[in-house]
């Protein structure tokens, strides 16, 4: 069955190009059956060969981080982390409690990882085998309720805003505006990573959100914090400008790519923005600044549509009362 497995995939001939793109000895390569540490075959060889496959930088991470967690694991357990058999891979994957589609993943990054090293070494081909026909069960996670949305007071509201106001650096800039958006906007994740300068009216104080799958364009009015909201995207402009030498050609999006490390600024490529998850980042950094304990933006688009819940309700009673005096 093996056999049929490496023969299908032309393991034989792969052997030779990923030993001569990870720099191992070619004349070792034909098909052998001893386990992979006599072959001089390393984990972080083969997960190197993994990366070069992966289509972006945000999926080598995720990768990375299962790889990270399978190490821990074999030294926990004392054995080698390139004992890549299929009971302790199986053991890895429900050593914890994690959600289905997690632990899915994680299967899918090890079963990965077992083709690669198979290319170099057949006897890991049982083990992709029988990897493959591992069928992912859920656990008591995925039937776990989840935390209701937390509706923030305006005390908290302010304590949030306060952590990245007077920070000049363009991470802060532009931390304290995406906070200002969340805030007052209620914009998802995804919807603020997109945006663009272009989508933003100064003289409306408005934001035009691309429709999806043939959805017409929203216009979201800047509603609470209006005018410190507009002096913070003011801020990040400037910023932004400030990399630039062509004043006339800003960046493309409104929340483009920083640098990294302690002192990051904005790339003057104008077409890479920023991540959905640095967008989480942000807020969960903030919230842990602000000591409010664990907050997500479910939490600060939850406070801005309970705001403007409240604010409609109000504005129906006073009517009604007028309408009662008249």
């Amino acid at each position: 069955m093996a056999q049929d497995f490496l023969t299908r995939h032309k393991y034989q001939t792969a052997n030779n190009d990923v030993r001569q793109a990870g720099d191992l000895p070619v004349e070792t390569a034909p098909l052998q059956t001893e386990p992979a540490a006599a072959s001089g075959l390393t984990f972080s060889q083969v997960a190197a060969l993994l990366s070069t496959e992966l289509p972006s930088e945000t999926s080598r991470r995720v990768y990375r981080n299962t790889f990270q967690q399978w190490e821990k694991f074999a030294a926990k357990n004392e054995f080698e982390v390139m004992d890549l058999h299929y009971d302790k891979i199986k053991r890895f994957l429900y050593s914890r409690n994690l959600s289905y589609s997690t632990r899915l993943s994680r299967k899918s990054h090890m079963q990965r990882l077992l083709r690669v090293a198979a290319y170099i070494d057949p006897s890991f081909g049982i083990h992709y085998i029988q990897l493959s026909d591992l069928r992912i069960r859920g656990t008591s996670k995925d039937n776990a309720p989840r935390r209701k949305p937390r509706q923030l007071s305006l005390s908290e509201c302010r304590k949030l805003l306060s952590v990245w106001q007077d920070d000049d650096s363009h991470m802060g800039i532009r931390n304290y505006a995406v906070i200002c958006l969340l805030l007052n906007t209620a914009v998802s994740n995804s919807e603020l990573v997109a945006l663009r300068w272009e989508d933003l009216d100064w003289d409306q104080e408005t934001l035009v959100l691309e429709g999806d799958y043939g959805d017409r364009d929203a216009c979201v009015p800047i509603r609470g914090n209006t005018a410190d909201t507009i002096n913070a995207l003011r801020r990040l402009q400037s910023a932004q400008r400030s990399v630039l030498r062509d004043y006339d050609d800003p960046f493309s999006f409104m929340f483009p790519a920083l640098s990294t490390g302690m002192y990051a600024r904005f790339k003057p490529e104008k077409t890479i923005r920023t991540s959905t998850q640095t967008i989480r980042n942000i807020v969960k950094q903030t919230a842990e600044r602000a000591g409010l304990g664990k907050l997500t933006s479910v939490d600060l688009r939850h406070t801005r549509l309970g705001i403007f819940a409240d604010a409609d309700v109000s504005h129906a009673d006073n009517s009604r009362s007028a309408a009662k005096m008249g």
